[in-house]
């Protein structure tokens, strides 16, 4: 889902008094959230091959094509959007789960409007769908590695 199709949800949703830039700002909030906590804390999935076999096959020849090698992504350092720029940005959460931006920017509305019964539930709303995003996402990608300076913990039983 790109920003502007999110924005666009939320104010045919939910009409209200805040542009497209107030969106954003409180979007990024949750953007870095999710960067921070979620996945800044594992490692990137690597690209893919393309599934294309080699022309030939027989690397001793000078028209030899090596299969393709995987590149791991390199994970980019969180950048706020601004919406005049980034309208057509892919934001970090996938589609499948599309309410927690949704949740939070309803929530978000509610409590700037002090509606506080209505934000109560989408906060609620908002961290359950939050909470099964990050769990999704830690079961489905590997965890970045810790490096410690000695092998053995000083409280060791192996001490």
């Amino acid at each position: 889902m790109t920003l502007s199709e999110l924005i666009a949800k939320v104010t045919q949703i939910r009409p209200s008094e805040f542009d497209k830039d107030d969106l954003t700002n409180w979007l990024n909030e949750l953007e870095f959230t999710v960067y921070d906590q979620v996945i800044g804390h594992s490692i990137p999935e690597p690209m893919k091959p393309p599934d294309v076999e080699p022309a030939i096959v027989n690397p001793g020849e000078d028209n030899y094509i090596p299969p393709a090698e995987v590149v791991p992504v390199e994970l980019e350092e969180y950048r706020p959007y601004v919406y005049a720029e980034d309208a057509e940005k892919t934001l970090l959460i996938p589609d499948q789960f599309a309410s927690v931006y949704h949740d939070w920017l309803y929530a978000k509305i509610d409590f700037a409007n002090g509606e506080i019964d209505r934000y109560n539930m989408e906060t609620i709303m908002f961290e359950s769908d939050y909470q099964r995003f990050a769990a999704w996402y830690r079961r489905t990608h590997k965890p970045k590695e810790v490096r410690h300076d000695t092998s053995l913990h000083e409280y060791s039983p192996l001490n």
